[in-house]
């Protein structure tokens, strides 16, 4: 797991959770921000479970170092899916179910899909 480090004090309030979700959109799967506020950063962790799906939340920390520093660890939860995959995800368009009722047969798919 790598972590990137953003400092937010210097950052206009109204820029910052834009910064925030961009960095976190381009961290990998099981990655994580490291980031340093001058409050606490509740409402970010509520915005982040709220609206992004690759937020892990159980694995969220936060800390107080200091009277007017804070360090708020948001990870990426891990994919087996990586972003170079991701174009793969087109070859789901071609999956052809075979069978009838509850039970369908995909294994030929998986086995077109897997290299």
């Amino acid at each position: 797991m790598t972590n990137r480090q953003l400092d937010l004090c210097e950052i206009p309030p109204p820029q910052r959770h834009p910064k925030i979700f961009d960095a976190f959109e381009e961290l990998g799967s099981g990655d994580a921000l490291r980031l340093i506020n001058d409050h606490e950063s509740t409402p970010l962790y509520h915005q982040m479970a709220a609206e992004v799906e690759l937020f892990d939340a159980e694995g969220y920390t936060f800390d107080r170092v200091g009277p007017k520093e804070f360090i708020a660890t948001p990870p990426k939860k891990q994919s087996e899916i990586t972003r170079s995959s991701r174009s793969d995800m087109r070859k789901f368009d071609k999956i052809r179910l075979v069978g009838s009722g509850s039970h369908l047969d995909v294994f030929d798919f998986v086995d077109e899909f897997v290299e």
